[in-house]
């Protein structure tokens, strides 16, 4: 007899019997203890947050339980070197302790990542027949964690021909120092001389034929005044 459900010194009655009816009792003080130690559980052993996290509660991640104490996540001792906003990878120690002194410990792996591609700015442009120009001039990038100045800006492909007036087109491609891809496509319009040409002679044309009206507005108004 006696409680051993408890920690503690415990006195206990010992009787045993033999095969005759005798019996004998004997009374012990005995002492009970926990040494079994609590169980952290984790949601997931690895966890990949974005680097525009600001905060984690870290407590969703992980249960425990005891066989004697009733713990709660209150009792965990969290311990971790993240940081927010830079890319790595990061521990976080959970470290709980039961009324016996008995630990457990787990440990929770943070990868802080940049998967935002960065943004490409490129206009549409019309350039003319024959011209000389940089198709990447006026072409800039901008990320949310790698330096402008550090973002690899190329020209991925076209189909420009600028001896040949037409529309064509220009994709470019941005890296960013996490390996992020971006691509921005635009229009390119060659104007040939013949267009311009066009251009001059029409617009010769419709002075003409605008001072041609003028003069017969008058012509017409004093013939009227005439009569």
């Amino acid at each position: 007899t006696g409680n051993i459900a408890e920690i503690g010194k415990v006195s206990i009655s010992i009787t045993a019997t033999d095969s005759s009816g005798n019996k004998a009792t004997k009374q012990a003080d005995i002492d009970v203890v926990d040494e079994i130690p609590p169980e952290i559980t984790l949601i997931q052993n690895r966890l990949t947050i974005d680097v525009e996290t600001k905060e984690l509660d870290l407590s969703e991640f992980v249960e425990v339980s005891d066989n004697y104490d009733d713990l709660t996540k209150d009792n965990l001792i969290v311990q971790n070197n993240i940081e927010f906003g830079t890319v790595g990878v990061y521990e976080v120690i959970f470290t709980i302790e039961d009324s016996s002194k008995n630990q457990a410990t787990a440990t929770l792996i943070i990868y802080v990542k940049d998967e935002t591609p960065p943004t490409i700015y490129a206009e549409d442009i019309s350039l003319p027949q024959n011209s000389d120009y940089d198709l990447l001039e006026n072409v800039y990038a901008t990320d949310n964690y790698t330096k402008d100045n550090e973002i690899e800006i190329r020209l991925s492909q076209t189909d420009l021909n600028i001896e040949k007036p037409g529309k064509y087109y220009a994709t470019y491609e941005a890296v960013d120092g996490s390996g992020n891809h971006a691509y921005e496509t635009i229009m390119i319009e060659v104007e040939g001389k013949a267009n311009k040409q066009f251009l001059f002679y029409g617009m010769i044309g419709l002075g003409a034929l605008t001072s041609l009206g003028i003069v017969i507005f008058i012509f017409i108004k004093k013939r009227k005044n005439a009569f």
